[in-house]
């Protein structure tokens, strides 16, 4: 006589296709959402730099005016000292 083990199969597991796709879509949500979240940091970090660059120039442009008003003031002031 064989024994035989009997299962009470009351809970059905899902078929294996169906864990697959629903692998693949997590996989695919969680792909997505890394691309989003680099690209969200690239963006972050080039416009960082372009603000840095931006503000480097107006800082050179600022100082360049400062220094040229000072060489006319002090031209100015020769040139009224000569008069």
């Amino acid at each position: 006589m064989q024994m035989q083990i009997k299962r009470m199969n009351w809970v059905q597991k899902r078929p294996l296709y169906k864990v697959m796709k629903a692998q693949r879509e997590r996989q695919q949500a969680m792909t997505a959402n890394f691309e989003s979240a680099t690209v969200a940091a690239s963006t972050n970090f080039a416009l960082a730099q372009q603000n840095l660059f931006a503000g480097q120039a107006s800082l050179v442009t600022q100082a360049a005016i400062t220094r040229t008003q000072n060489e006319l003031k002090a031209k100015v002031a020769t040139l009224n000292m000569q008069v």
